[in-house]
């Protein structure tokens, strides 16, 4: 069952035959219900290579999200995307690295927080050892 709280004009909210109307990132979205595929195709090396590319980067954007979510806020903002979605596109593009199906992410071209900082003058780094406070 759909509702249309605002009337005609309003964003469909809920299924209806084979349509999907819900609010995502404050957008009303329709799409249609996917059918069922009966038999399981057979992929294209390219495509491996995209799903490979594409799991290598979540896995590591999926261990610093938190981060991320505050890194890339300012670069998806006003737009449909959420903060993941920047992160994950701009690290497939630029740090995997390798032919398929021998690919790795290059660590120092990942970028996990993109914005418009200045740099720093004088960063100094030190190492420590034993327990972190």
């Amino acid at each position: 069952m759909a509702k249309l709280n605002n009337g005609i004009l309003g964003p469909l909210i809920g299924k209806l035959a084979n349509v999907v109307g819900y609010i995502r990132l404050g957008q009303p979205v329709v799409r249609m219900v996917p059918k069922k595929l009966k038999k399981k195709k057979i992929r294209t090396e390219a495509q491996q290579a995209v799903n490979l590319r594409f799991k290598i980067v979540k896995s590591f954007i999926s261990k610093v999200k938190t981060f991320v979510a505050v890194g890339f806020k300012l670069e998806v903002a006003g737009t449909t995307k959420i903060a993941e979605n920047g992160a994950v596109s701009y690290n497939i593009k630029n740090a995997v690295i390798g032919e398929y199906p021998d690919l790795t992410l290059d660590f120092a071209k990942v970028m996990i927080s993109k914005g418009h900082l200045p740099a720093p003058l004088n960063p100094i780094v030190e190492m420590q050892t034993g327990p972190i406070n």
